[in-house]
């Protein structure tokens, strides 16, 4: 499995980019809604442990769940903004999580063992 998005560390910045705008907009919207504050952190956090070409370590890069917060606490969605939004979570969190040594990459899963 790899991302349909996320192509490219290029992708990554991009759609983290615009998943960090769309969360701030939905924290000042809802600000006492826990999940959204989650997220701004978790999101937070991906920015400052990959700026500058910083590889996330293994520990860091299984910290977050974007993905499990957007099942349990967003979807199912009702319109077209939403679903992009909870679309770029999992996206992102795919991503980061199987983080490719390669910056011209999409992320694909680790082999099994």
């Amino acid at each position: 499995m790899g991302s349909e998005v996320i192509q490219s560390r290029q992708d990554f910045f991009r759609v983290l980019d615009e998943a960090i705008a769309q969360i701030s907009d939905r924290v000042r919207k809802q600000p006492k809604f826990q999940a959204y504050l989650d997220l701004e952190l978790q999101l937070d956090k991906m920015w400052r442990w990959t700026r500058d070409g910083r590889t996330p370590t293994d520990e860091e890069r299984h910290s977050t769940d974007l993905g499990v917060i957007a099942i349990r606490e967003i979807e199912p969605v009702e319109t077209s903004e939403d679903q992009r939004f909870v679309t770029n979570l999992h996206e992102l969190d795919y991503y980061f999580e199987n983080w490719p040594d390669d910056p011209e990459v999409a992320a694909e899963d680790p082999p099994l063992e």
